[in-house]
Formats: structure tokens, C-alpha cells, sequence
């Protein structure tokens, strides 16, 4: 498997760095097999969907409706997907890389603009004028359409939305070089750090476009990433921000 290749060859390049990430990587993937639910569990559980009024008037403003599975980054990594394989060593030196890469999605629908995933206005700000920003948007929303609320969405959340996006409507979101923050936060070797995930594009002609995992630290120049943001059913139970 490609997340199996990776460790072993963090193993044979040595060093302590890669070394350490071949171990985190070893432990990840035991607690990442944990959280596999059976397919009893999984049959069992309903996902989460948007009312038809809602649905109706996501559409009408020009969102896209994605349904979402229950899975972890880590796992899709491990089967094959379209995450980028390099950021297990980039985050060798982030203690709870467990958390991040095993964390799991939502089963519910989340709802897409392309063109406005990344929310305006909160590039360059700090976490917590980018949290008043989403707070605003979010009473905007609330005024407009009914049963969907908006969220800064986990790390899961956001890798899980724009793969199964590009699945159902066979477009990348992000691009190439833009990211979305999330709010997933990490412990890095420069201190706290937050998730971004983006830059979902192609390295070499003729390849699939691989999504990357990206650490971005909030200093006094604010947070070099704007925030993603995702519209979910208001009765999925989410911290909004």
C-alpha cells in the first residue's frame, strides 16, 4: 500500500526526522484501523442531508451539494488517494500527527461554491479576526437561507469535501498554491500551528491532482491563508468555528 511504501522508505533514508515519521506513521495507522467502522455500523448510520428547501436554495445561489463519507485522511492516504504522500515527513516534527491524519469526516451533505470556498476578506488576518469574520457571514447566511448553518470545517472535513467534490463533479478545487485553513490545530516545532489544506493540482503532466496538508502559523501578520468554509444541514451537531 502507498502509506506502507512510505514508512518503509522513511526507514531506509534514516535520519532522526524520517525516523520519527515512520514511527508516528506506524501508530497512526494502528488507530486509524480502530475507528473502521463494520459494515453493519456503517449501514446503520444515516447521513446527515440538507432539507429540500434548503437544498433548492443552495442551488439557486450557485452551490453544489457533495455527500460525504466517514473516513480519515490517513486512510484514504493508505488506499490509494489523492493526498499527497510528502506530508507525512513534513509533519515529523508535529506531536499529535495521529490527530490530524486520523480524525474522521462527517456523514452528512456539506454544500460547495466553487468560487467561494475560500471566504473573502480572511487572508492575512489573525485566527481570531477571521473567527468575527465567519460570524458575520454566518448571521448573513442565516437571513437568506433556511436549516444550513456555516462552518470552519475540521481538517477531515475539508480533504474528505474537495476529494469527494472532484469525484462527483470532476473538478479540483483550490488549485494550484491556494489553501483553505481549517480548524484543526496542530503542536509543530515553530509552536501552535493550523491546518490548511489545498493546493489540490498536478505536479507533473498526464498525473491525477494530489491534494496537500499544509501547516500555517498565526503571527503578527496574520495567518497566510484564508479560511475555507463549508455549508452543512443545521441540525449536524459542529462547532461553527
Amino acid at each position: 500500500m502507498a502509506i506502507e511504501s512510505a514508512r518503509r522508505g522513511l526507514r531506509e533514508q534514516g535520519g532522526f526526522r524520517n525516523r520519527a515519521a515512520a514511527g508516528m506513521l506506524r501508530v497512526a495507522k494502528g488507530v486509524a484501523r480502530e475507528d473502521v467502522s463494520t459494515p453493519a455500523e456503517a449501514e446503520a448510520r444515516e447521513m446527515v442531508r440538507f432539507p429540500n428547501a434548503a437544498r433548492e436554495a443552495l442551488r439557486g445561489s450557485g452551490y453544489l451539494i457533495v455527500g460525504m463519507q466517514r473516513t480519515a485522511m490517513l486512510s484514504v492516504m493508505e488506499a490509494g488517494g489523492p493526498i499527497r504522500n510528502d506530508v507525512i515527513p513534513r509533519f515529523a516534527g508535529t506531536s499529535p500527527l495521529i490527530t490530524a491524519f486520523t480524525e474522521l469526516s462527517n456523514y452528512t451533505e456539506v454544500a460547495i461554491n466553487p468560487t467561494k470556498l475560500v471566504l473573502a476578506d480572511t487572508l492575512d488576518k489573525s485566527y481570531e479576526d477571521q473567527t468575527k469574520i465567519i460570524q458575520e457571514q454566518v448571521l448573513q447566511l442565516a437571513q437568506t437561507i433556511p436549516d444550513v448553518k456555516l462552518v470552519r470545517p475540521s481538517a477531515a472535513d475539508l480533504a474528505i469535501a474537495a476529494i469527494r467534490f472532484l469525484e462527483q463533479y470532476g473538478y479540483a478545487l483550490f488549485g494550484k498554491f491556494v489553501y483553505g485553513t481549517t480548524s484543526t490545530f496542530v503542536e509543530s516545532d515553530n509552536g501552535k500551528s493550523v491546518v490548511g489544506v489545498g493546493n489540490f493540482s498536478v505536479s507533473n503532466i498526464g498525473e491525477e491532482p494530489q491534494l496537500d496538508i499544509k501547516l500555517f502559523q498565526s503571527t503578527s501578520d496574520g495567518i497566510q491563508a484564508g479560511v475555507a468554509g463549508l455549508i452543512v444541514p443545521s441540525n449536524l451537531p459542529y462547532k461553527i468555528y
